[in-house]
């Protein structure tokens, strides 16, 4: 993982992670990464916060909420079905200028929680061991701020 405090580096490296999840993303790290303006609007969170992760978010959540903008064009959950055409930064960029005043107090204050599958992977061999040594079949209980996803890590 990139050190939050390089925002240049940790984009590319957004960029490179995310290109198959998520290429609107992915395509707006590439470009964010040199682009000082975004970067410097990155740089307002809260930190130990993920910059792209914050940043996109508060981005989604105003063009959810109904921010008259193109760029939710890009967006599916907002009903848009746009496809990438090398467009998407510069409207990526006009919203923020556009939004400044609205995004600036999400940034602020705003905290995310990631869930990926992934985490599971670092269960599966402990769960195995208990297992083994037991002889007995396996129940997990969600305690923490996963949303239930670790108790299907059989599944993953």
């Amino acid at each position: 993982m990139v050190e939050s405090g390089d925002p240049t580096r940790y984009f590319e490296h957004f960029a490179r992670t995310t290109r198959h999840e998520s290429p609107l993303y992915a395509s707006l790290s590439t470009s964010i990464a040199g682009d000082r303006s975004i970067l410097a609007l990155s740089s307002e969170m809260i930190e130990r916060q993920p910059p792209a992760n914050v940043l996109f978010g508060a981005v989604h959540f105003l063009v959810l909420r109904g921010a008259d903008h193109p760029l939710a064009d890009f967006y599916p959950t907002a009903g848009g079905h746009r496809p990438l055409d090398g467009s998407e930064f510069e409207l990526f960029r006009d919203f923020c200028a556009v939004h400044h005043d609205r995004l600036l107090p999400l940034l602020r204050t705003g905290r995310v929680q990631t869930n990926e599958v992934r985490r599971a992977a670092f269960l599966v061999p402990g769960l195995a061991w208990i297992a083994s040594r037991e002889n007995k079949p396996l129940a997990t209980i969600e305690v923490g701020t996963a949303a239930g996803l670790l108790t299907l890590w059989d599944r993953y």
